[in-house]
C-alpha cells in the first residue's frame, strides 16, 4: 500500500498515511483518522492538501 504526505498549510503540519490509491483524503478530520492522531485545534473540516512525488506517481515510498 502506498505511503502519501499530506500538508496542511495553516497548522504548517504534514501528516504521513497509507492508503489505498483510490482513496482521497480531503478534510483535517478524514486525515487525523486515518492516521490516529489527536486532530487539536484544527477544523475537522478543514481541507488538507496531498503532496506529490512527482517519481512514483504520487506516492510517496
Amino acid at each position: 500500500m502506498p505511503t502519501y504526505d499530506y500538508f496542511y498549510p495553516s497548522n504548517n503540519q504534514k501528516v504521513e498515511v497509507m492508503h489505498s490509491i483510490h482513496d482521497k483524503l480531503e478534510t483535517w478530520g478524514e486525515l487525523c483518522q486515518l492516521a490516529q492522531i489527536d486532530r487539536g485545534d484544527t477544523p475537522a473540516d478543514a481541507p488538507v492538501r496531498r503532496q506529490e512525488c512527482p517519481q512514483t506517481d504520487g506516492a510517496c515510498i
